[in-house]
């Protein structure tokens, strides 16, 4: 089963797009929205990215940008390992050995 887009909308992701950093490097992104041919994105690095030097302001909000699907090379969910729950034990580990045939 592919994983639709939908589940991945305001949630971090890693989004690799050579055309903008002349790489391969998959970098975090939020998705904000999606459309039929690109997604909306927020990266603080994304931003940076596409403003001319000197003409942002580091403080000023992140605003999201759009990005085509023919300019994304890979989309990557992050998926986060489940936090341990307190006061649980480790399952011990079950020992098994082959079945043997009973005779008659």
């Amino acid at each position: 089963m592919k994983p639709a887009l939908s589940s991945s909308l305001n949630k971090t992701v890693l989004v690799c797009i050579p055309s903008l950093f002349a790489d391969i490097e998959a970098r975090p992104c939020r998705i904000v929205a999606a459309e039929a041919f690109g997604l909306w994105l927020i990266s603080r690095e994304l931003s940076e990215r596409l403003l001319a030097d000197g003409k942002h302001d580091k403080d000023a909000a992140v605003q999201a940008i759009f990005v085509p699907f023919a300019q994304i090379a890979a989309i990557v969910p992050l998926v986060q390992a489940p936090v341990a729950t307190a006061g649980l034990k480790a399952a011990a580990s079950v020992q098994t050995t082959p079945a043997t045939p009973k005779s008659h």
